[in-house]
């Protein structure tokens, strides 16, 4: 019986970390749409987010910067 109560810790632990509250975050979500309009990964985006003019508005605000982190992308990608 004793055994049980730090079980049914982890367990519950386990359920909170890994099925609950496993959310993307929004500066990763910002690299897959930067990764997927550069072309180097497809990912399953809806074309109503790709297109809409906020994404518009930060690839020009922002073009030099993400620009410098997608060649460091393709450098890592392409070696062997």
């Amino acid at each position: 019986m004793v055994a049980q109560a730090p079980l049914l810790g982890q367990k519950g632990a386990y359920y909170h970390k890994w099925l609950a509250h496993r959310r993307l975050r929004p500066e990763c979500f910002g690299g897959r749409i930067q990764i997927h309009l550069s072309g180097l990964k497809s990912y399953d985006i809806s074309p109503a987010i790709l297109h809409c003019d906020g994404i518009a508005e930060a690839t020009n605000s922002n073009s030099r910067d993400c620009r410098a982190q997608v060649d460091q992308l393709e450098i890592k990608s392409n070696k062997p």
